[in-house]
């Protein structure tokens, strides 16, 4: 079981976070037996107009429950602060993802995704819908079980065009066992969870449709994975 996670390993969407330095910016994990039941560290929402979404902070945590085929997901925080909500509840079938509902109280669009699977119990496509938007993301693995591209579509209702593409690839995997791959509950995991073997390499471009013409936002990262002497990544490193 993993003991931690640093941030320069995790992928998200959320950008704008930022990170003390000296402070420590990973991810520790708490369990019960062979379950997860607290995530500690992780984002404090700081809404203002600099594009700064949030601070990462230690004293932020997520509790884990469990309840039959559901999981819910709630952040909290030890500061005498009030944390914006941040509940997720994901609903499980055959042991799998299947649906996940995003509860916050700083949009007025309650988000749900729903996850669909191929013949191999991999993940084919996820659709990420609110009242106003869906967005399709569609991925391909190797036949290895590795995860090899994702191409995310935007379509705002009553557009006749995307809002956005966005193509990611996944590169350079090692020949080690993956130990992120029981960590889907959280977005930012999500994609190293999927894979048989920890990819050091990601990259995407990302291009924009609008009312002035198309702009294209292109970025990755490239990593030095180095492994415990059980084999494993570690991550916390």
């Amino acid at each position: 079981m993993l003991d931690s996670i640093r941030s320069i390993y995790m992928i998200s969407d959320a950008a704008g976070i930022l990170y003390n330095p000296g402070v420590s910016s990973s991810a520790y994990f708490s369990y019960q037996g062979n379950r997860i039941t607290r995530r500690n560290g992780g984002t404090l929402p700081v809404p203002n107009v600099s594009g700064v979404a949030g601070i990462y902070s230690q004293e932020v945590y997520d509790t884990v429950l469990y309840q039959g085929n559901r999981i819910i997901l709630e952040t909290h925080t030890r500061l005498n602060v009030t944390v914006p909500v941040n509940k997720r509840e994901l609903i499980l079938e055959n042991g799998r993802i299947v649906k996940k509902i995003y509860f916050s109280n700083l949009s007025d669009h309650k988000d749900t995704a729903f996850y669909f699977y191929d013949a191999a119990n991999r993940i084919s496509r996820k659709e990420l819908r609110n009242s106003d938007r869906t967005l399709t993301q569609v991925f391909t693995f190797d036949q290895q079980g590795n995860l090899q591209s994702i191409r995310s579509t935007l379509q705002i209702n009553g557009q006749a065009k995307p809002n956005f593409v966005e193509d990611e690839s996944f590169q350079h995997y090692d020949n080690r066992p993956n130990s992120l791959k029981g960590y889907w509950m959280w977005d930012d995991l999500y994609y190293r969870s999927l894979s048989r073997n920890n990819f050091s390499k990601y990259d995407f471009l990302k291009t924009y449709e609008s009312m002035n013409g198309q702009s294209m936002e292109a970025g990755g990262n490239e990593w030095t994975l180095v492994p415990h002497a059980n084999g494993y990544i570690d991550y916390g490193r």
